[in-house]
């Protein structure tokens, strides 16, 4: 099987430790003054009580990975092992190796003999040839260990959890894709894991697996939890079972670090198979390896005045080289065009500098790394890009869904999250007062309660969220400005089906305005609420807006998507400059009017606005 595909499977070391068959480990961890901590590791092996000390894992993705240990109980004084691939066409040559320092001469050859005699080389080789099965399409699950140390689901809750289900309206695919996870997969992956990850294994859509897990949680079936990740490791490293138990602060006890909890990267939902379902335990074999920190695509150790090289090939991409040691890092660019192949980073006590920046993709690059300083650093290489695999907390807050099956799910009061950048819509029903005096306040009542039903629907159906409704105004919420788009098209070509019974009244006229940016999430009223300069522009905008049409901001526009929804929804787009009330800048707006019908919905022959056609106001 290829390199690539073999380390993906070796250097999950936490699985492959569990399927060769070694102990689960306890860890603790001790901060450092000079970054990063200590680790502490404990296990039992043979009846014997071991204790050592972890140092930091070392490795070049794909080619090689290795740990020492120092022992301060038991039969060893050291051990330092790992694994080396070498590709060989479509094959790859696998290296298993161990050096062993043992305390007492006769006991530690006993122990070292059973440990990494015969017995391990077999289970690295039978492991190896899972994976290589696994690869080929000849076996399912290429950890058979893993079923055997799993727990029994209860039949009886499964069941029942599986009939609310249904009534809640489940897909019927997707259910049963669920009821038998949950019947049949491996502890470990009912602990924590990720709904997209799920949706991505069984080829589904992730949004419709997340809501499954949603309503799989109110049917008791799963618990959710709120995730902190470290920004460094990008390891869970808090959970919380209550949305309104989450701290604004994490705290990593690996990095040694702490971080504010930012709501649409750092904070995820994830999902655990409930404990009267089915009861599972949550083993850990090891926390180092290179899959744990799969961002990371090398990781040296540097003794003072000297140096290391590691040769890598990289997509493109900008990547960061850092050091917990040291409080600034370096930037590289990885292009796709023809740059350099070598770097060298120097690091010393405040920076780590390149003599390049700029690199070339998809090469074998050399990279040196010379430490000036006078203490040992632990470097790292990683892309900056963070994982997509996670569903946010601003992500799921975002969702119509989410609040409708977890209204009491809000933030502790004077809890406030950032978001880096979340999509705000308001609406407005222009006219609404002639409404209520031509129509009197029982069927205008009526008319806009129905109109919220007509905007949460379609809201709703664009991955949004109503936030709050305010007199006959709207406040949604959408995690992406093209999903905002696509609901306002569709709200303003269907406005024309919510008629008054009366025909002597006027139809319906909805105002709205977006904008996007970065915000706060906040418990306002005991509902999930979000304040900032971006909600307050988007109030502003929607001002502007004339009725029948959408006016959004610059930074909306700026989106590639919203231009591609722009034109397969027909719509002209006018640029126009404006002052905003109650803001001081100046600020570049675009009133899009979208065509009367759906684009699917013109007949052969008719003309509408070219797509996304953009004039400028006169």
């Amino acid at each position: 099987m290829p390199q690539g595909e073999l380390w993906r499977f070796l250097a999950n070391t936490d699985r492959f430790n569990r399927e060769i068959g070694l102990p689960p480990v306890r860890y603790t961890f001790s901060p450092q003054a000079g970054g990063g901590s200590v680790v502490q590791a404990e296990a039992r092996i043979l009846g014997q009580r071991l204790v050592w000390r972890e140092m930091p894992f070392e490795w070049v993705e794909p080619h090689w990975f290795r740990v020492r240990r120092l022992y301060q109980s038991g039969p060893f004084r050291e051990v330092v092992g790992g694994v080396r691939l070498e590709a060989r066409g479509e094959a790859t040559l696998a290296t298993c190796f161990a050096e062993v320092i043992p305390k007492l001469s006769g006991l530690g050859r006993v122990a070292a003999s059973l440990l990494i005699g015969k017995k391990a080389v077999d289970e690295f080789v039978r492991a190896c040839r899972n994976y290589e099965a696994c690869y080929l399409g000849r076996l399912q699950n290429p950890h058979p260990r893993e079923a055997a140390l799993s727990s029994p689901a209860d039949a009886n809750r499964l069941s029942a959890a599986a009939r609310a289900l249904r009534e809640a309206g489940a897909d019927t695919a997707l259910l049963e894709r669920l009821l038998a996870h949950l019947r049949s997969a491996p502890d470990a992956q009912l602990i924590r894991f990720r709904p997209f990850e799920l949706a991505d294994a069984w080829g589904a859509d992730r949004l419709d697996v997340l809501r499954l897990c949603l309503l799989a949680t109110r049917a008791g079936a799963l618990d959710l939890e709120w995730s902190i990740l470290c920004p460094s490791c990008r390891g869970v490293k808090q959970s919380y079972g209550r949305l309104g138990d989450l701290l604004p602060r994490g705290h990593c006890d690996a990095c040694n670090i702490e971080y504010g909890a930012d709501f649409d990267r750092l904070v995820e939902v994830r999902f655990t198979v409930h404990p009267t379902l089915r009861p599972v335990t949550d083993r850990v074999y090891c926390i180092g390896g290179p899959m744990v920190t799969p961002h990371i695509h090398a990781q040296l150790c540097v003794p003072p005045g000297s140096s290391a090289e590691a040769w890598v090939a990289l997509p493109p991409g900008r990547f960061r080289v850092r050091s917990l040691q040291v409080p600034r890092a370096a930037e590289l660019a990885v292009l796709p065009r023809v740059a350099g192949e070598r770097a060298t980073l120097r690091i010393n006590r405040e920076t780590i500098t390149a003599d390049t920046c700029d690199l070339s993709a998809h090469r074998r690059l050399s990279l040196e790394f010379v430490n000036d300083a006078d203490r040992e650093v632990q470097v790292r290489l990683e892309t900056e890009a963070w994982t997509d695999r996670g569903a946010s907390a601003a992500l799921v807050t975002s969702l119509q869904e989410f609040r409708d099956l977890f209204s009491s799910e809000v933030l502790s009061p004077g809890v406030e999250l950032a978001i880096r950048n979340l999509t705000l819509m308001f609406s407005d029903l222009r006219g609404s007062t002639r409404l209520y005096d031509a129509a009197g306040d029982a069927p205008a009542y009526a008319l806009v309660r129905d109109h919220f039903q007509f905007m949460a629907a379609r809201i709703g159906r664009y991955r949004g969220a109503v936030v709050k409704t305010m007199g006959d105004a709207v406040l949604a919420v959408f995690l992406q400005p093209v999903d905002a788009i696509r609901a306002a098209a569709e709200i303003q070509q269907d406005i024309r089906s919510l008629r008054p019974s009366d025909p002597g009244l006027p139809p319906l006229v909805l105002k709205l305005g977006a904008h996007c940016g970065p915000c706060i999430a906040v418990n306002a009223n005991d509902r999930l609420d979000y304040f900032g300069t971006t909600v307050n522009v988007a109030q502003r905008v929607q001002d502007q807006s004339e009725g029948g049409d959408l006016v959004v901001t610059d930074r909306m526009l700026a989106d590639p998507e919203v231009a591609r929804a722009l034109g397969e929804a027909g719509a002209r787009v006018e640029r126009y400059e404006a002052r905003l009330r109650g803001l001081e800048a100046g600020f570049v707006l675009y009133r899009v009017t979208f065509s009367a019908e759906r684009p699917g919905d013109v007949a052969h022959g008719e003309e509408r606005a070219r797509p996304g056609e953009m004039t400028d106001r006169e």
